[in-house]
């Protein structure tokens, strides 16, 4: 990173970065959530979690989780 915008390096980290933020998402919105790519200039490469959509469906990971049956897992 010490080496610059337009290295490799660089180029790699901005590949890892963006993938990263696509699929935390994904995963957000499989859960209901609603997100954006941030719209604040101070915090590039970040994500708003806007709430939760309307319709969202009852499966959720921690109702999944929950009908698994471990202990101290809750919906």
């Amino acid at each position: 990173m010490a080496a610059g915008v337009g290295t490799p390096t660089f180029d790699h980290y901005m590949v890892v970065l963006e993938g990263m933020l696509r699929v935390m998402k994904e995963i957000l919105s499989s859960e209901g959530f609603e997100t954006r790519d941030s719209t604040n200039d101070f915090a590039p490469f970040t994500i708003e979690v806007l709430g939760r959509q309307d319709g969202t469906t009852a499966w959720t990971t921690a109702g999944y989780i929950s009908s698994l049956g471990f202990p101290g897992a809750t919906h």
